[in-house]
């Protein structure tokens, strides 16, 4: 498995596992938000045999902001997730997250990796959901 920047090609693939990740209450990325952050090199893929797993999506700001983390309903449970942050830990000093509150998970594996919960959003996404927001360490 390597990490390494999502290409052009890739859009559909990105989608995909977008799409197979995240329902209508979560707000998934379109076609063309997508496309604009991969041009701009913002978006890191897991690849298998040279199949896209998952991808993270990393805003640039004074702490940099995790805005999406995805793996394949079909790779999970592999480490995927874990490896993309790290690799994203390893290009950034800090990082930010928000995290829906009963997304048990993904909340378990941020704690594994030091993030702390600094706060809550209350009623975060479309569905009403809280969001907490995690730093790393």
């Amino acid at each position: 498995m390597i990490c390494k920047h999502a290409r052009g090609e890739e859009l559909h693939a990105l989608l995909e596992i977008e799409n197979a990740c995240f329902g209508e209450k979560d707000s998934p990325l379109t076609k063309r938000t997508m496309g604009y952050h991969l041009r701009r090199g913002r978006i890191i893929g897991a690849y298998e045999g040279g199949e896209l797993r998952g991808y993270i999506l990393v805003f640039p700001r004074k702490i940099p902001r995790v805005y999406s983390l995805a793996v394949h309903p079909s790779a999970r449970g592999q480490g995927i997730a874990q490896m993309l942050l790290q690799h994203a830990l390893h290009v950034n000093a800090r990082l930010r997250l928000e995290v829906r509150a009963d997304n048990l998970g993904a909340i378990a594996l941020y704690e594994k990796l030091g993030f702390t919960c600094k706060g809550l959003k209350k009623a975060f996404y479309p569905d009403g959901c809280d969001a907490k927001v995690y730093v790393s360490p």
